[in-house]
């Protein structure tokens, strides 16, 4: 068993190596000027740099790009969604598909989820958001549309349930993000959804470092919340656990003593854990992001 993971490891390096060496000699401008790897090895074109994009984006969302920071990977990951950020219409990448001009809500989630493991605050919520402003009455999604400006013509496949699929996903990831050995609840909670009487968390919920649960119960008029978790079951749980408590102090909130909150708290996986916070009084309300 030893052997073969050694010859694995090998053969994955090799892989590694070869893809470096063909994507460092691909990168180029775009007709913006923005470098970028395109998604077809030698292509050289610069018309449509984000068509085909979604070859690069939507396997870093399972590799350890973001685990490396630094790292090639993790640079041309990063670059490229800044490239396709110069590429959207009403929240969406635009004509990254078959569809010309047309909006592919399901990569825009898969940009939401590769944001928020980059660490960037807030760009997976406002892809959740587009998103949503983009699914039909029943909450569904066709797998590509046209921009409002342009007239209606034949879209893709409707309904899209990978497209479901993803933007439930990346309702997880904003509130359990896994970076890493180390998982981070909250770790992009819009402030938005702590209004009062709000209640959200996750119950027995799978991640790619073990089951979580936990909820955030904001009080009636808005002035206190408990946030409690409780470790698993059965299963397996995150070797590591940061709550995040960035939202919290941004909307206001602060310690049962009346201290700031602090930015993190790193917590043990195997047992039950709360903590009660409040907003100072006179200051009624939730501040959203």
């Amino acid at each position: 068993q030893e052997t073969d993971a050694l010859r694995c490891d090998s053969i994955r390096s090799a892989f590694v190596r070869a893809w470096e060496r063909a994507a460092r000699k691909d990168i180029h401008p775009d007709r913006k000027g923005l470098p970028f790897l395109p998604a077809c090895v030698g292509d050289t074109s610069t018309s449509e740099p984000q068509k085909g994009q979604f070859a690069i984006l939507l396997p870093a969302r399972f590799q350890s790009a973001f685990s490396r920071p630094g790292s090639f990977a993790d640079s041309v990951v990063r670059m490229n969604l800044r490239m396709v950020d110069h590429y959207e219409e009403e929240g969406m990448v635009a004509g990254s598909g078959w569809l010309k001009d047309g909006l592919w809500t399901w990569l825009g989630q898969i940009q939401g989820t590769d944001w928020a493991l980059a660490g960037e605050q807030g760009r997976g919520y406002d892809y959740l958001y587009a998103s949503a402003n983009h699914a039909s009455a029943a909450g569904t999604w066709v797998e590509e549309q046209v921009p409002r400006r342009l007239p209606p013509r034949t879209t893709g496949d409707f309904a899209d349930a990978e497209g479901s699929a993803v933007f439930v996903h990346l309702v997880r990831v904003l509130l359990a993000t896994d970076i890493g050995d180390t998982l981070h609840l909250l770790g992009d909670l819009p402030g938005s959804w702590l209004h009062p009487g709000g209640r959200l968390g996750l119950r027995d919920v799978a991640t790619d470092l073990g089951r979580v649960t936990f909820r955030l119960d904001v009080s009636p008029d808005g002035n206190s919340a408990l946030l409690s978790y409780l470790p698993v079951d059965h299963g397996v749980p995150p070797p590591h656990i940061i709550v995040n408590l960035v939202a919290l102090s941004s909307a206001g909130f602060v310690g049962p003593d009346g201290s700031a909150l602090p930015s993190g708290i790193s917590i043990r996986t195997d047992r039950p854990w709360s903590l009660a916070v409040r907003r100072p009084e006179g200051e009624g309300g939730v501040r959203p992001r």
